[in-house]
């Protein structure tokens, strides 16, 4: 079978081994794209079987975790999941915290390249990087 296979790709015409190449690399920086911008996947291996599971969703509590994020921090990232951004007086309202901590905090999160900074001086807010799609 596979020696039929290589003669009929012998015989192709140059301009579609082109065009398949071509598509090829363009299916294979979709795919790149796509690990870029979603959660690395888990892997378990049980009884010699390895299972992996694709998660759709960057922003699970259980990824956050994972990304050494304190409680207020993954709080946040689930609020602005919900309503789209964040300021840092609503930061320190549901964690109860004070304006400097919120501004260290939401700067940590910024510089983890999980949040992105909308505006400047009183009317910043913060909202997920990957909603920049």
């Amino acid at each position: 079978m596979r020696e039929v296979y290589e003669m009929s790709e012998k015989k192709k015409d140059p301009i579609i081994k082109d065009y398949e190449k071509l598509r090829n690399e363009v299916v294979i920086d979709k795919v790149n794209e796509i690990f870029r911008t979603q959660p690395e996947p888990d892997f378990v291996e049980e009884y010699g079987v390895m299972t992996v599971t694709f998660n759709k969703d960057k922003w699970t509590e259980k990824n956050l975790k994972k990304m050494d994020l304190n409680a207020r921090q993954v709080k946040a990232v689930m609020y602005v999941k919900e309503k789209g951004r964040i300021t840092n007086r609503e930061y320190q309202d549901i964690n109860t915290i004070s304006n400097k901590t919120a501004y260290l905090e939401l700067s940590n999160l910024v510089k983890k390249d999980i949040f992105k900074v909308l505006g400047k001086g009183k009317a910043v807010s913060y909202s997920l990087k990957v909603m920049e799609r």
